[in-house]
């Protein structure tokens, strides 16, 4: 093997294959960097299109798609407490803000649990609300209120004798607590067992009393088909293990038809009144 001023041919062809690999990986970087160039400059005229210009008001808001209304929050409501850009660029909506206007509207904001914004192009915001779910009534006298399963009171229904009117009459309704106590307290406790509660013994629940934080009670509607008594007693105790307590309840009320009272304040033990 020749050498040429000292260096070995396959040195030679070694340097060469190795100054050819970093001139390519050279050229390869400055193409990468050119389409990354390329491509943010076609997205940022994109967006400065849409923003300011909408291709002839292709992208401008036109429509809103309203879930979750009924009629008692209606879409109409909705639409008007949203303040919508309409004949903006879809683009540069701010859907935070119209999600606020939704929620702190003072004719929604007791009904509306959340409210979700986005946007379906080309031309539409969506807004989809979550309403409270009323599981209990509180009744004031001249009013009622439903109360969620959070504890928080909201909208007025009218009375209707010592219970409350539809849409509430088919709901529990949360006796007024004693002097001296913690009103909010005593509803988010029972709220707490009502919203546990299955449907189906709801509905069998006519009223529930707020005594102490240990001392709820709940006064039963009467049922033929069940032998129960109307005003049919059950000490229920604290706010918690409402589930198991609610399964002793149905069972207990299975195995002993007619009693005047039932007992669930200990699950593990409880006890009926013939």
């Amino acid at each position: 093997m020749n050498d040429l001023g000292g260096v070995s041919k396959s040195t030679l062809r070694e340097r060469r294959r190795f100054a050819w690999r970093r001139l390519r990986g050279r050229m390869l970087a400055w193409r990468y960097l050119l389409i990354g160039t390329v491509i943010a400059v076609v997205g940022g005229l994109a967006v400065w299109a849409l923003e300011f210009h909408g291709f002839g008001g292709m992208f401008d808001v036109s429509k809103v798609d309203i879930v979750g209304a009924n009629t008692t929050t209606t879409r109409a409501m909705i639409e008007k407490a949203a303040h919508l850009p309409v004949g903006a660029s879809l683009v540069s909506a701010d859907l935070g803000q119209i999600e606020d206007n939704v929620l702190h509207d003072p004719a929604l904001q007791q009904a509306v649990l959340e409210a979700d914004v986005s946007r379906e192009w080309p031309d539409t915001i969506k807004i989809v609300i979550t309403l409270r779910t009323p599981v209990a009534a509180v009744n004031f006298g001249d009013h009622c209120e439903a109360l969620d399963m959070h504890g928080y009171l909201f909208l007025h229904y009218p009375v209707a004798g010592a219970g409350c009117g539809k849409p509430l009459d088919v709901l529990p309704v949360v006796q007024a607590p004693p002097a001296g106590t913690d009103s909010q307290r005593a509803y988010a406790q029972a709220a707490g067992v009502a919203g546990e509660l299955p449907a189906s013994l709801r509905r069998m629940v006519k009223y529930i009393g707020i005594a102490s934080e240990d001392g709820v009670t709940l006064i039963l509607k009467g049922d033929g088909n069940l032998h129960i008594g109307d005003g049919t007693v059950v000490t229920w105790g604290s706010a918690t293990s409402t589930r198991l307590k609610a399964q002793e309840l149905v069972a207990l009320i299975k195995a002993n038809p007619g009693a005047r009272s039932y007992n669930v304040s200990v699950p593990s033990s409880p006890t009926v009144q013939p």
